[in-house]
């Protein structure tokens, strides 16, 4: 019964931690484009990443999307591939890579 709990807890501490993490991330993002005079939305997408952005980008018809670089080596890239690289090849609109 103590071992369900603690699971559970744990559980609760983690979904605490990343809603924390993506308000924070919300806010710091738009306080940021604000400053900068952009309108721009942040949206939670499910399912793979280069899928989803570039589904929204085209339903939304946006400008642009602006996506992380993970700094992957070579290696890695091949084997896992590169996400924001597959956003780039795919997308309805301009990407801007941040590094």
């Amino acid at each position: 019964m103590e071992v369900e709990q603690t699971d559970h807890q744990e559980t609760n501490d983690t979904h605490s931690v990343v809603q924390n993490s993506v308000q924070n991330a919300e806010s710091n993002t738009l306080r940021l484009l604000s400053e900068c005079r952009v309108e721009g939305k942040f949206e939670i997408l499910e399912s793979h990443a280069p899928d989803s952005v570039c589904d929204y980008a085209a339903r939304t018809a946006a400008d642009l999307i602006v996506v992380g670089n993970s700094a992957k080596s070579g290696l890695e890239k091949f084997f896992l591939g590169s996400t924001s690289s597959s956003i780039a090849k795919n997308a309805p609109c301009s990407v801007f890579i941040a590094k």
